[in-house]
């Protein structure tokens, strides 16, 4: 989806997606939590051990957890979360993260 800023949603604020990090907790809990590279901002964060995930015929582990593409433009607005399509990186959509002022996002 490429976003064109007279139709983004007021308050859609796009991201870049990090390093998908899987831990377990000190609960027996399994949680994987994905934020944003530049920001911080946390764009995933799920428990999953709460997932129920089969094995795709023919294999005998469930896929892992689907994460976000790193260093790829993430958009969020409310509970909907979806990839930009950005031709040119030096120039990210008018909703980045990375065009505020830097002393924010600290």
């Amino acid at each position: 989806m490429t976003q064109d800023p007279d139709l983004a949603p007021a308050g859609t604020v796009t991201h870049i997606a990090g390093v998908l990090i899987r831990w377990h907790m000190a609960d027996g809990t399994i949680r994987a939590r994905q934020r944003c590279a530049w920001c911080g901002a946390v764009i995933d964060d799920v428990d999953l051990s709460s997932l129920h995930v089969a094995a795709q015929p023919g294999e005998t582990e469930p896929a892992p957890y689907p994460s976000w593409p790193g260093g790829a433009f993430v958009s969020t607005f409310g509970n909907a979360t979806w990839v930009e399509t950005v031709e040119d990186p030096a120039n990210p959509p008018a909703t980045a993260c990375v065009r505020l002022d830097p002393d924010v996002t600290r």
